[in-house]
């Protein structure tokens, strides 16, 4: 499962981007906008890594 900077997250987890040199990982719940890369705050794919409960 994928999703992109600025739009929302299907599924509550934990997700990670990898580009341009970057690799960052977030916490995210389901419904929250997908965030720039934290690290170079370009735009970002990410990857869910593990699912969580919304909390």
């Amino acid at each position: 499962m994928t999703g992109t900077t600025g739009h929302p997250c299907p599924e509550s987890g934990l997700w990670t981007t990898t580009h341009g040199g970057c690799r960052e990982q977030i916490a995210l719940s389901k419904t929250n906008i997908f965030p720039p890369c934290p690290h170079c705050r370009g735009a970002a794919t990410w990857v869910l890594t593990q699912k969580t409960q919304k909390y």
